[in-house]
């Protein structure tokens, strides 16, 4: 049975009936956040065989700006890129009217100062949905670490800027654990008053096709990478209602060769106690106050097995040594917390690896919900481990605890 692609008897329909049908089209789920060139990332990850490689790296990046893209230092994208523009808003001129009212025009260049710093923006989004996008922050970067401007900033560039945070209602956190502090200190749920929906999201593995893939480790995409690839969402079961797959947990691709990464299923567990701290307990101005003394406890959270202090089922999966017994609050307190918030996971991942994992391997790449069938579950972990085994061997090659 061929399927239709076509009705050719739609403009043939009376004007009412077209209009109800252009509002019940479906949007798509989109991230937008703002990310630097990824040529000026490419040369940042670049290893240097020598000091001089290294000294290079600035003018190579301030090379790239004054050639690619001297009137923008962050630009915004929408992932996946084939969603840049939602279909409706295109078609023709009935469905733009139809669609247009939900939708904001932003400029497609607008200058913010940030810390005394002019950042020049640029949006390659020509329409945004502040009801439905996910805004989302995608790193913790600041002008001086990753960019090249004549004046000192100490402070990251923040995730919304340019943006009305008095609309946002679906806020994304990208999960990179080497920045949690910068990137905890930016992202103020209390600062978005119309923000109903949190999303977690992760990154699928780097395409095999990038000039940045290394031969034999399984690498993270990051978030200019994905700009370049055709790559789709997908909606992840929350660790509390079930498993991820082992490709997300213990065999997850790396963000930095050498080090292993966390588990999904445990960051999302950090990330809702770091929420309920900030949403419950006040504590991003503990975090902008005491930055060292922060920093000391996220480090402790990030480690799996804390030797000197193993955690417990009552221990807070953030403040193990400081918020647990007579003085504190017990796991539960945040387990069992009804935030005001609607919280989901979501995984962005190239359309091929989708392809490959789906349907070579065999992964569920949504998770396992309870009850969890454990045996499918451990002969789909075995095929992951195998295949990585068979293509990525340089994943293995350091210890097992080299945990981020």
């Amino acid at each position: 049975m061929s399927t239709l692609t076509e009705f050719a008897y739609f403009p043939r329909l009376p004007a009412e009936l077209r209009i109800e049908i252009w509002k019940l089209v479906p949007e798509p789920d989109r991230l937008i956040g703002w990310v630097p060139c990824s040529n000026c990332e490419d040369i940042c990850k670049q290893r240097p065989n020598c000091r001089e490689e290294e000294e290079a790296k600035p003018l190579a990046r301030q090379q790239c700006m004054e050639a690619n893209h001297p009137d923008w230092l962050v630009k915004y994208v929408a992932h996946p890129r084939k969603n840049a523009i939602f279909a409706p808003l295109h078609a023709c001129r009935e469905s733009r009217e139809v669609w247009m009212s939900k939708y904001f025009q932003p400029p497609r260049n607008v200058t913010v100062n940030v810390s005394g710093t002019d950042i020049p923006v640029k949006f390659n989004v020509p329409f945004l949905n502040y009801e439905h996008d996910v805004f989302t922050m995608f790193g913790a970067w600041s002008s001086t670490s990753i960019f090249d401007v004549g004046a000192p900033m100490e402070a990251p560039v923040e995730p919304f800027i340019g943006l009305d945070r008095s609309r946002i209602q679906h806020g994304g956190y990208c999960e990179i654990m080497d920045q949690f502090f910068p990137a905890s200190t930016l992202f103020e749920v209390n600062e978005l008053p119309a923000l109903k929906r949190l999303s977690l999201i992760t990154m699928g593995p780097q395409p095999q096709a990038d000039k940045q893939q290394e031969s034999g480790v399984l690498m993270q995409m990051t978030p200019c990478t994905a700009e370049r690839y055709d790559c789709q969402i997908v909606d992840l079961v929350n660790p509390q209602a079930g498993e991820n797959s082992a490709f997300l947990n213990d065999s997850r691709p790396r963000a930095h060769r050498h080090t292993k990464q966390k588990k999904f299923d445990l960051f999302y567990d950090e990330w809702k106690a770091w929420l309920w701290h900030v949403v419950e307990a006040d504590a991003h101005f503990l975090i902008k106050s005491n930055a060292a003394s922060w920093w000391k406890v996220v480090k402790f959270s990030m480690a799996e097995n804390g030797g000197h202090h193993p955690r417990t089922a009552e221990d807070c999966p953030l403040y193990p040594d400081r918020c647990s017994g007579p003085a504190g609050h017990s796991r539960c307190v945040i387990d069992n917390w009804k935030s005001k918030y609607e919280f989901s996971c979501k995984y962005l991942v190239e359309d091929k690896w989708a392809s490959v994992l789906q349907n070579d391997v065999g992964v569920k790449l949504g998770g396992w919900q309870h009850p969890i069938n454990r045996e499918e579950k451990n002969k789909e972990d075995k095929r992951i481990r195998n295949y990585i085994d068979e293509n990525y061997q340089g994943i293995w090659q350091w210890i097992d605890d080299d945990e981020e």
